[in-house]
């Protein structure tokens, strides 16, 4: 299992009155190592900045779209 965090865009145009548009598509920012509270100083377990993941090693997908995260739910 593998820590993520949830994007979603929103385009504020008015706060009186508000007025909010917010896009249907989202993005997942996802860790590219396995979940570990034995291990917690490791940055690559705990962090999902891409920034910091895309020196990890690992040759996976860390950015996901709100639909590649549905149909990797629906096959898991």
């Amino acid at each position: 299992m593998k820590k993520f965090d949830f994007r979603q865009w929103v385009l504020v145009n008015s706060w009186e009155p508000l007025d909010v548009c917010v896009f249907q598509t989202a993005y997942l920012k996802v860790c590219g190592s396995a979940f570990d509270l034995k291990n917690i100083s490791d940055v690559y377990r705990h962090l999902s900045n891409y920034s910091i993941q895309k020196d990890n090693g690992e040759k996976e997908e860390l950015v996901m779209s709100s639909r590649q995260f549905e149909e990797f739910m629906r096959s898991s």
